[in-house]
């Protein structure tokens, strides 16, 4: 089982009370996609955070994410420029990748007491340089925003630009070990990014209350040896259960007395199993794709249920 005390720090800097919910909406995104956010957020969401203090946020990080709109932001005591703009210099600095996000002003929807009217000139010559120096997209609202900024960050790490970072000192508590994250939310993570998450062992319950047609017998040589080993091997496509709720459907994968518990027990029924995410190549054969799925490595339980007549197939 692969050891996940790893993550990718990245900063979101911008001004925060015009841009609060695209703030939580982006922090939504990138915390499914392996990462760990740093930002104002560290500081009580307190836009006179210490100077010092957020600096050294950036300098934890991997990745900058910069979300420009219609406030320049508080120019702190002693400086001329703005914290997200200190913020945004101190990641070209040290040579981040950064990515930049501008409102756009002509399909976005901006209340008046979002807009800075005072430090136009400053946040024009700020907007202006950015879009010298990077290749910024634009956003209209916060879910937008949240999509652009995950399709962003999601091609970063597929082209690995940046490399996962051991947990910093108390952080541990802010991140835990994703081994105690719950079926659900590993499976989500798999589905979306499985090279990163194969490997992770877990507990859960899965329903077989779909239609046995659904179960497919492999052929032999479609096996890789390394994670099987034998013919007697299943497919079945299975919901993962949720408060015993109907949930995303995943394929499950069994052997031998696992395998005979699945096909031979009475639907409906809940089997509790220790599960492991897998991809893996198919021998040598390039023109077949790697298998990608949920291994089943022990059965606990199988009871038998009766689901709610609307949450049947």
């Amino acid at each position: 089982m692969q050891n996940y005390e790893q993550h990718i720090p990245i900063f979101v800097g911008s001004t925060y009370l015009d841009l609060k919910e695209h703030r939580e909406k982006v922090r939504e995104t990138l915390t499914r996609m392996d990462t760990f956010v740093h930002g104002m957020e560290q500081f009580g969401a307190r836009p006179e955070g210490p100077v010092d203090e957020c600096l050294a946020e950036v300098r934890k990080c991997k990745i900058y994410v910069g979300i420009f709109a219609m406030r320049y932001g508080t120019i702190p005591p002693g400086y001329d420029k703005s914290l997200t703009h200190l913020e945004y210099e101190e990641a070209r600095r040290i040579g981040l990748p950064s990515y930049i996000f501008l409102i756009d002003e002509q399909k976005g929807q901006i209340p008046p007491a979002s807009i800075d009217f005072e430090n136009q000139d400053k946040l024009n010559a700020l907007k202006k340089s950015l879009m010298a120096k990077h290749t910024p997209d634009y956003f209209v609202a916060p879910d937008d925003l949240a999509n652009k900024v995950g399709t962003a960050i999601y091609r970063a790490l597929k082209d690995e630009k940046a490399g996962p970072v051991e947990i910093d000192e108390g952080i541990e508590e802010v991140l835990p070990s994703k081994n105690e994250d719950s079926a659900k939310s590993i499976l989500k993570r798999f589905e979306f990014f499985p090279e990163r998450w194969a490997g992770v062992e877990f507990n859960g319950s899965f329903g077989n209350y779909i239609s046995k047609h659904n179960l497919i017998i492999l052929e032999r040589y479609a096996w890789p040896n390394n994670v099987f080993h034998s013919n007697e091997i299943i497919r079945v496509q299975w919901p993962l259960l949720d408060s015993g709720k109907r949930n995303d459907i995943f394929y499950l994968y069994a052997e031998k007395d696992e395998a005979y518990s699945m096909i031979e027990t009475d639907h409906p029924a809940v089997f509790e199993v220790l599960a492991e995410t897998f991809i893996e190549n198919v021998g040598d054969r390039e023109d077949v794709n790697p298998i990608s799925g949920i291994r089943v490595k022990k059965i606990f339980n199988i009871a038998g249920v009766t689901f709610e007549e609307d949450i049947v197939f």
